[in-house]
């Protein structure tokens, strides 16, 4: 299994508890259903370490195009239907239950979450793309990454 690794800045501070307690988390297959505009998505749904199912938007916004964080905000609520920015539990639980298994179509970048640090910094997490381990790291609002849409489901 791949270390999870956290980051603050650029300071590793800790790994192997959230891997374990997301890992016991298990995926629940594909589902299908339709977005607010009533066309139809392929969706993956898992249950991550909180015990809360979610629903995992078929592909990256604007098919990958990395934006900012307010833009990443405004896209998902134009989704309608609950879609919204995922936290770290459920993108984390991305790569273990999705990404690690070769589903969902996952590009090797950095992803945003749709938690706050400290007002005008985010957390995003890293799909890979420096090694093969995942890393989880705050930064500003203004910069550009991946965004992939989640909601819970009922």
């Amino acid at each position: 299994m791949k270390k999870l690794l956290f980051t603050i800045g650029m300071l590793v501070v800790g790994s192997t508890a959230f891997s374990q307690a997301s890992s016991n988390a298990s995926a629940m297959g594909q589902a299908k259903s339709a977005n607010s505009k009533g066309e139809s998505t392929q969706t993956y749904e898992f249950v991550y370490s909180e015990g809360k199912r979610v629903e995992v938007y078929n592909q990256d916004l604007d098919g990958g195009k990395q934006m900012t964080w307010d833009a990443a905000v405004q896209q998902c609520k134009n989704l309608g239907d609950g879609w919204r920015m995922p936290n770290m539990h459920e993108l984390f639980s991305m790569v273990i239950q999705l990404k690690d298994k070769g589903k969902g179509n996952f590009y090797p970048g950095v992803y945003w979450t749709g938690e706050t640090y400290r007002g005008s910094w985010c957390w995003a997490v890293d799909f890979g793309s420096r090694d093969n381990n995942s890393y989880c790291q705050f930064f500003d609002k203004t910069t550009k990454f991946i965004v992939r849409p989640v909601r819970t489901m009922q």
